[in-house]
């Protein structure tokens, strides 16, 4: 499950401060996490709609509702 600290953390990675002060980075999209998920970097974790953890067949996957996906997402 998934609570309001966990997206306060992903929507601060919209910084790129903070982004290099933790080393992380963010990916958003299924292209990107197909992508992302057959390289060498290290996965630390995956937000998603149940819908879509379902159709990626994704494990250790946090679930939210797509409206609180909405809100922290990088695409207009």
């Amino acid at each position: 499950m998934s609570g309001p600290a966990d997206l306060k953390h992903v929507k601060a990675l919209h910084r790129k401060k903070v982004r290099e002060e933790r080393g992380l980075f963010l990916v958003q999209g299924r292209k990107l996490l197909a992508e992302l998920m057959a390289s060498s970097f290290e996965v630390v974790a995956v937000h998603a709609t149940e819908e879509a953890a379902q159709a990626l067949e994704l494990e250790k996957v946090i679930l939210h509702p797509a409206h609180d996906l909405d809100r922290i997402g990088t695409l207009e």
